[in-house]
């Protein structure tokens, strides 16, 4: 699997170059700042197309992963896709998302917490993600007031009532959850 995605990334990282050098030919040549300028928008927009298309290769993975495994969290070959998607497109969340249930799935729960903070900082107005690390906290690390703060987040985020409801009841019992232990 891993040999396969290294072949795949570098056939496609291959084309882009050559896509690239092929359009470069065409191109009016524009002075040097606007050229600058060209180059990192275009550099962006390959990036963030690049990321999609390895999520597609990651989806494949998972359910072909899962075809044939019971805990899809035990897939190395999906988290390096994940942590590659997340470095061409810091907004990519799912990639997050996934990565992280990964990291937790084979035990490595502070790395999914570093990995979750990333993807809070680089997407502070996602739900999914303070969702997701809120459960991390609450659920793992038993820190219910930083777990707190995020299901609080997600559901100001929230845009439909039924994670509204959802994330208010998650509210409440972490809630009661941090006042039992202080009183302990």
């Amino acid at each position: 699997m891993r040999m396969r995605a290294a072949v795949l990334i570098a056939s496609l990282l291959t084309g882009l170059v050559m896509l690239d050098m092929s359009l470069a030919r065409g191109r009016p040549v524009a002075p040097d700042r606007d050229r600058e300028s060209i180059v990192v928008a275009l550099a962006g927009e390959f990036r963030t197309v690049f990321a999609n298309l390895l999520w597609i290769k990651a989806d494949q993975y998972h359910h072909e992963f899962m075809e044939h495994n019971s805990d899809w969290t035990n897939n190395t070959d999906a988290l390096v896709l994940d942590r590659l998607i997340t470095r061409l497109d810091p907004h990519f969340e799912e990639a997050y998302a996934s990565g992280a249930r990964i990291l937790v799935g084979m035990d490595r729960i502070g790395e999914a917490r570093d990995y979750l903070e990333e993807g809070v900082a680089n997407n502070p107005n996602s739900m999914m993600l303070h969702d997701e690390f809120a459960t991390l906290l609450a659920g793992h690390l038993k820190d219910y007031e930083e777990a707190l703060f995020h299901f609080k987040r997600a559901h100001i985020l929230a845009s439909d009532d039924w994670d509204r409801r959802r994330l208010s009841k998650l509210v409440d019992t972490v809630e009661q959850l941090a006042e039992e232990r202080k009183e302990r």
